[in-house]
């Protein structure tokens, strides 16, 4: 019997509908509500049906799942990334441009086909390849990926520009968070953590002690991407590096 074909994580709708979503449930869902309830004023007559939207926003950064409520119903709230863009409907601050850059590429998905092609226009025909040849989709949806993605990425003006600058602000958070800490890392109450010793470093993941199903499918996705980032980092081993073995190893 052929196995069916399960494509990867994705958003089933593009941002602006997923701003939409978030907008009609503000100002109630800045504190948690039932996903019945949040279906209900999505006009959804069954959380079934709701399902695809919310994990849309989930995986965009805008909602939050909190541990279940009485009786074992789900309970969520819209994020701060979320609030930074509900509150300002018109669209002119910077905080709302900024969260919805970031909101843009918070989807595994959309973060990967980003780091591939960047700002450059691609042709939609190879998005759709790409998709379906080297990412496994289903072919009968690849059509839908590509346009979220595309229109995603042109509803939030993210470009090449804002990334860099990220990285940057980024790197400066790390190092100063290493002065302030003599390089000894703490572990955040409420987590698990392992470290991998290689020759250059550690390798350090750190994670929640407790994960929902929905968010462990971001999760894989995630881990994928990074594993093709750390092969782009690998080099040819120089005599320094070898893994042969020296006689106070033998010993």
């Amino acid at each position: 019997m052929a196995m069916k074909m399960r494509s990867p994580s994705y958003p089933a709708v593009d941002l602006k509908a997923a701003v939409d979503l978030a907008v009609k449930i503000y100002p109630g869902a800045k504190h948690p509500l039932g996903a019945s309830v949040i279906a209900e004023e999505w006009g959804y007559a069954s959380i079934s049906s709701a399902s695809p939207y919310l994990a849309a926003l989930k995986k965009y950064g805008l909602l939050e799942e909190l541990p279940p409520g009485n009786g074992g119903s789900r309970l969520l709230k819209l994020t701060p990334l979320a609030i930074d863009i509900v509150v300002d409907p018109s669209g002119q601050t910077t905080q709302r441009a900024n969260a919805l850059k970031k909101a843009a590429l918070n989807p595994a998905i959309h973060a990967e086909m980003w780091e591939k092609w960047g700002g450059d226009s691609v042709p939609e025909s190879e998005i759709r390849r790409y998709l379906e040849v080297e990412r496994n989709f289903n072919p009968k949806y690849v059509g839908k990926v590509a346009e979220v993605y595309k229109n995603t990425i042109a509803f939030s003006k993210v470009s090449t520009n804002d990334i860099e600058a990220n990285h940057e602000d980024a790197a400066l958070l790390h190092r100063d968070t290493e002065v302030r800490t003599n390089r000894k890392r703490k572990k955040m109450p409420g987590t698990k953590e392992d470290i991998y010793t290689l020759s250059d470093g550690d390798v350090v993941i750190q994670w929640p002690e407790e994960i929902l199903p929905s968010d462990l499918e971001d999760l894989d996705d995630w881990l994928d991407i990074m594993k093709r980032k750390i092969k782009r980092s690998v080099v040819a081993e120089t005599p320094d590096k070898s893994s042969a073995i020296t006689p106070e190893d033998d010993e």
